[in-house]
């Protein structure tokens, strides 16, 4: 039954999880792709939790890496309506300058 738990976890995490690069108390996502496989982990933790299949201490261990993903990606979220906000900010200050191409449009 160990092997199949074993088996089981390692088919369903991603690079991520295996903890390459990062500390088991911080995870820094940096991009969209890191976000997108983020929440593919957190959701095979979900299943995980839910087959009822661990021990508590496998639980709680599942929990914290959902919890610590979870979080990451608000902190991701977070960091792009920043970015949002400034480039409306500076939209609607004329700071920005946008060049754009001439096209014409078929009328099919």
């Amino acid at each position: 039954m160990q092997s199949e738990r074993r088996s089981r976890r390692g088919s369903s995490q991603s690079p991520m999880a295996n903890g390459a690069n990062q500390s088991p108390d911080a995870i820094a996502l940096t991009s969209l792709a890191d976000y997108d496989t983020a929440i593919t982990e957190i959701d095979a933790i979900i299943a995980q939790l839910e087959d009822g299949q661990h021990s508590l201490d496998e639980e709680m261990r599942l929990y914290e890496r959902a919890m610590r993903l979870a979080h990451a990606c608000d902190q991701l979220l977070h960091g792009a309506e920043l970015r949002v906000d400034k480039l409306r900010a500076d939209l609607s200050t004329e700071t920005v300058s946008f060049s754009l191409e001439e096209f014409e449009l078929d009328d099919e």
